[in-house]
């Protein structure tokens, strides 16, 4: 066997050892450089004299490595020694690109995960063997993505159960092992997951299960390689995170992962740690998912349906072999002990791995475990404690451990934020010891560690722990905050968890305005990097603790405010954000402290919200609120030219707004005079030609238009273009929205032609300078197409209407607002020309599609939507008598059409059988498939749903109705998807997936309503309201009660119909009564 030396940088050293101890175990004699050195050696003499006999060098390349620059001088004194580059082998730890010294030598990969790690050893165990490392690759290029941890002990035995879970365990099946604490669960279903890795090629996925399903596949959702993250998710994720208005934004993340886990082609297995719910299976229903869990004692009643095996203990020749494996030598143990040992420690494999180490390493010998059996009293968990108090209170090895178990009962954490200048040495000692398990930068420690852990240490501990650790977060968010280095901070906290989950810990541990402070300093990162969603309940939480404390800081308290104002502002609630401001600026009145820059920041930050707020309020109340802003305008430039003086850069700005402000209060001769200071000022402050002075340039010319100087401001414009044309360039997106603002205001000047040649060149910079995705693209094209149709060019503008929908039929998430927009300018070029009627007829009819069809976005907007361009199209067309139900399973033209037919003759009959019945559908099915045919194939397969149906098959019912709505939304039928959904709901609700059903009989209701089918309507909402009721969701369906009231005497019901409503409004009286009833005896004394 080969002599091997393994070159790798210092952070690099866990999986250098670990990849030495599989080569050792292969039979090779692997060494690292610092094993080899001798007291006084330099490295280039000891690589002489190592490298004599070495047959190869083993190179890890890793992102570490690049930033290092070790391995490079390393590798310079292998050479300088005369050693081939032939025998250079590289080995790449992260997704990296191959370093130029290796262009001809492919790597093999080691990346993180139990699978891929296990494939990468058994490829470089076969190039040490012989092959060339381009024979060695694997069958498949690729092996199955996974982010399962490493194992810590050798998994021995448990044949049956691993033959139960491959009984068990299908494609969206979902199985459950359960038993006590270290009796080895994750062994077992890491095992199965690397013996079945082939079986998986969609991924193996582990998550941490004690929190709920939301915030575990949340947790996933930062935590999948970046190769396996679609783009479609990842716009979804963007999306989300930017947009998303509401405190919770967990489960719109966990929601867009399980879609992503859904609709893999290929089978994906899910590995749960610490299932506590039957949630779960609920979540991961669908046909490529498999979910295996684990949890500690027997589950409850609520995991019934669910497939479960008690884990027992090893038997004792698995004990036997599992001692062997860790390399524990006889003479250690001592004749006749296993059985002993096998007892006492109650077959757990942790614990006996914990034993075998403790012995392999001298920490104890077998005598003095001997003697401590007594205090044990039999609990195995003992041998946890004899690891746990190797390391004296105080010392910086229990310390780490201590802050691990404090922030990672079951997720790993990144070790820099537990120790600024930590060696590795104790993160070596609690690994070798089996305490924790390292992962590149990751800690993790088992459940079981983590409980004694916590038994062990006194309260004081765990309050030094997390005080330590939120100093150390403190530290390096200040720093980056007064760097400015706010893409490092991004950096910092891309796994954001982390730091949640901190902070969630320290709470209740460490003085509320010490925790307040630092949760500031994370949202003000969250907010750089656009993470609204995470800053905004963070802020609020800071800000109720410090309205508490009758001694808190006034200025934490006041950047708190202004801080979750910007939140606020951001989402849109803006009159939330408006209320904080003028809270803050009244504190900074009682605080004598306040430096005048900040104060005069929040005077014009409040100025700038009133201003808003009274452009969004009727007639009547603007003069109010604008006085407002008035007020608070003056106030600030006072502060500026008082004690800031007037070289102050926010001075412009400043000017500008008061100028706006007197503008809308109709003083125009005033506004013109501040403006032009504005102008004046900016151009000594800032310079003649600098950017800021573009919006001060756009307000003035906005005066003089008020004033009716045309002239003035039209040359206003055209500087203000020539400033960004000399400051930004020709092609970019800012000159292109200054020269439509120059079009539109020669339009309204009159001056046709030049609005057209400017309106072109700002067309031409936007095709240049930005690419089919952006969204400043769509907005620049409606811009540019009301310009044009402000002077006449109906053609034009209409072409560029047409591009933009195109846009928006091309991308993944529709702005639903700029759709409004859209749909507004072409009823406007309608009116202008009553010949564009039927074009603006297909362009409706192309938007309401798509806002039926598109699966992701704002809910809210994307039904104002469709509510608003359907209440145009009924309007402008006869609508079809609602008495006639549309027929929406009737074939239609296309490749499944007489199959179709065929079926639905056959399933009217009585004579023919229900195989018959069902093989026919399953044709046509195939030939909807073969020929491109969604809509029949939707039809087909809603069909054979209901046959499955009323033979009682549900599940097989429930996965022919979710088919066929596939289809459905992708044929883009309304009436075929609403039918879709009330069908997935029927079979979801017979299976006991309630909230399934729920929510698919919502869908289906609200499509009804658009289509204006009440009778449809009616049916879906009475078993929608049959539903909540025994849900006990009430208050959810008393609009539904309200809707069925109004229309009980509705013509267009049948008879059928009404009774059902009717029965189902008796049932919520004697609901209602009955709740009453119990009320008043609650109260009766």
């Amino acid at each position: 066997m080969a002599k091997v030396f393994i070159s790798h940088v210092r952070s690099d050293r866990t999986p250098a050892r670990r990849l030495a101890a599989a080569l050792r175990q292969a039979g090779h004699e692997p060494w690292l450089a610092e094993d080899a050195l001798l007291v006084g050696e330099s490295l280039s003499d000891a690589l002489a004299r190592g490298l004599k006999d070495t047959g190869t060098v083993v190179v890890l390349l890793s992102r570490n490595a690049q930033e290092s620059g070790w391995t490079n001088f390393e590798l310079s004194l292998i050479r300088s020694h005369g050693f081939a580059r032939e025998r250079l082998l590289p080995v790449r730890l992260d997704r990296i690109s191959r370093p130029e010294g290796f262009a001809d030598s492919p790597p093999i990969d080691l990346f993180p995960g139990e699978v891929a790690w296990r494939e990468g050893v058994e490829r470089l165990l076969r190039v040490l063997g012989g092959e060339s490392p381009a024979e060695a690759r694997p069958p498949s290029s690729e092996s199955s993505p996974d982010n399962l941890p490493p194992r810590t002990i050798p998994f021995v035995g448990r044949e049956a159960d691993l033959a139960w879970l491959r009984e068990r365990l299908g494609p969206g099946r979902c199985a459950l092992l359960w038993g006590r604490a270290g009796v080895g669960k994750t062994s077992l279903a890491l095992e199965y997951a690397a013996r079945h890795a082939a079986d998986y090629p969609g991924g193996l996925w582990w998550v941490p299960g004690h929190e709920g399903p939301e915030r575990a596949f949340a947790w996933l959702a930062w935590n999948l390689p970046p190769h396996h993250v679609s783009g479609l998710l990842r716009d979804e994720l963007e999306s989300l995170v930017e947009g998303m208005h509401r405190e919770s934004l967990s489960e719109g993340i966990a929601r867009a992962v399980v879609r992503e886990l859904e609709e893999s082609p290929e089978p994906v297995l899910l590995i749960v740690e610490d299932m506590r719910s039957r949630e779960w299976a609920e979540w991961c229903s669908a046909r490529h998912v498999t979910v295996l869990g684990t949890c500690r004692g027997q589950p409850s009643s609520l995991m019934e349906g669910i497939a479960s095996r008690c884990v027992g203990p090893l038997q004792q020749e698995d004990t036997r072999e599992l001692l062997e494996r860790m390399g524990l030598a006889p003479d250690i143990l001592g004749t006749g002990h296993e059985k002993l040992l096998w007892q006492r420690l109650m077959g757990r494999a942790q614990f006996v791995g914990a034993v075998a180490r403790l012995l392999n390493q001298k920490v104890m010998t077998w005598e003095g475990l001997e003697l401590q059996w007594g205090g044990f009293r039999t609990r195995a968990v003992g041998v946890l404690d004899l690891c746990i108090e190797q390391f004296a209170r105080g010392s910086v090895t229990r310390r780490l451990l201590e802050a691990i178990a404090v922030f990672t009962p079951e997720v790993g954490i990144e070790r820099s934020w537990l120790g600024k200048t930590v060696e590795d040495e104790p993160w070596r000692a609690l690994e070798r010891l089996g305490l924790i398990q390292l992962q590149g930068e990751i800690a993790f420690i088992h459940g079981g560690t983590h409980q004694r852990v916590r038994v062990l240490a006194a309260p004081d501990d765990w309050k030094d722990a997390v005080r330590r650790v939120l100093e150390r977060v403190r530290e390096r968010l200040i720093v980056y905050r007064e760097r400015g280095a706010w893409m490092e901070a991004e950096a910092a906290i891309a796994d954001r968890f982390h730091l949640e989950a901190i902070l969630r810990t320290a709470e209740s541990l460490v003085p509320a305005m010490f925790w307040a402070e630092v949760a500031w300093l994370f949202a003000e990162c969250l907010l750089r990097a656009r993470q609204h969603g995470m800053a905004r309940p963070l802020l609020f939480r800071a800000l109720r603790l410090l309205e508490r404390l009758p001694d808190a800081d006034l200025e934490l308290r006041a950047s708190v405010r202004m801080s979750l104002a910007e939140v606020l502002e951001a989402i849109e609630d803006r009159g939330s954000a408006r209320r904080l401001l003028e809270q803050a600026v009244a504190e900074d009145g009682k605080n004598a402290g306040v430096q005048p820059a900040q104060k005069a920041d929040r005077l014009s930050r409040l100025a700038s919200l009133q201003w808003e707020w009274g452009m969004r309020g009727r007639h009547s109340k603007r003069k109010k609120r604008w006085g407002a802003a008035l007020q608070s305008i003056d106030r600030a430039l006072d502060i500026d030219r008082n004690e800031l003086g007037w070289s102050h850069v926010q001075l412009p700005s400043r000017l500008m707004l008061r100028g706006r402000i007197l503008l809308g209060l109709g003083r125009v001769a005033e506004a013109n005079a501040v403006l032009e200071e504005a102008l004046s000022v900016g151009e000594l402050v800032l310079g003649p030609d600098d950017l800021g002075l573009v919006t001060v340039l756009e307000a003035l010319a906005t005066a003089r238009t008020a004033r009716d100087d045309d002239t003035s401001a039209l040359r206003l414009l055209e500087r203000a273009v020539d400033i960004s044309l000399h400051r930004l360039g020709e092609h970019h997106l800012e000159t292109a929205y200054l020269l439509t603002e120059l079009a539109r205001g020669c339009a309204r000047f009159g001056e046709r032609v030049r609005a057209r040649l400017h309106a072109e060149r700002a067309l031409a910079i936007l095709e240049k300078g930005s690419s089919p995705s952006d969204p400043q693209l769509l907005r620049g094209l409606l811009r540019i197409a009301e310009v044009l149709a402000e002077v006449g060019e109906r053609t034009a503008a209409g072409e560029i209407l047409e591009r933009a929908l195109a846009l928006q039929e091309a991308a993944a998430v529709p702005d639903f607002m700029e759709l409004k927009v859209l749909v507004e300018q072409a009823l406007f070029l309608e009116l202008e020309d009553e010949g564009q009627r039927t074009v603006t007829d297909v362009l409706l009819s192309r938007v309401l599609e798509l806002a039926r069809r598109a699966p992701l976005g704002g809910q809210f907007e994307r039904s104002r939507l469709e509510d608003f361009v359907s209440t145009i199209l009924r309007s402008r067309q006869a609508t079809p008598s609602s008495d006639t139900p549309v027929p929406f399973l009737a074939p239609t033209a296309g490749a499944a059409a007489g199959p179709l037919t065929r079926a639905l003759a056959l399933l009217s009959s009585r004579d023919t059988s229900e195989s018959e019945k069902s093989r026919v559908l399953r044709q046509a099915i195939e030939e909807a498939r073969q020929g491109d045919d969604p809509s029949n194939g939707a039809r087909a397969f809603f069909l054979l749903a209901d046959l499955e149906g009323r033979r009682g098959a549900w599940e097989k019912a429930r996965e022919s109705a979710g088919q066929g709505l596939q289809l459905a939304l992708r044929a883009g039928v309304p009436g075929l998807v609403a039918e879709g959904y009330r069908l997935l709901a029927d079979a979801a609700l017979h299976g006991s997936y309630y909230e399934e059903a729920r929510m698919s009989y919502e869908e289906a209701v609200r499509r009804y309503d658009v289509l204006g089918d009440r009778l449809r309507a009616a049916r879906t909402r009475a078993l929608l309201v049959a539903l909540l009721l025994q849900l006990g969701r009430h208050d959810e369906a008393a609009a539904h009660v309200r809707w069925m009231r109004e229309h009980l005497a509705d013509p267009v019901l049948t008879q059928d119909a009404r009774h059902d409503m009717q029965e189902i409004l008796r049932l919520v009286e004697r609901r209602t009564l009955s709740s009453q009833g119990q009320g008043a005896r609650q109260r009766t004394p």
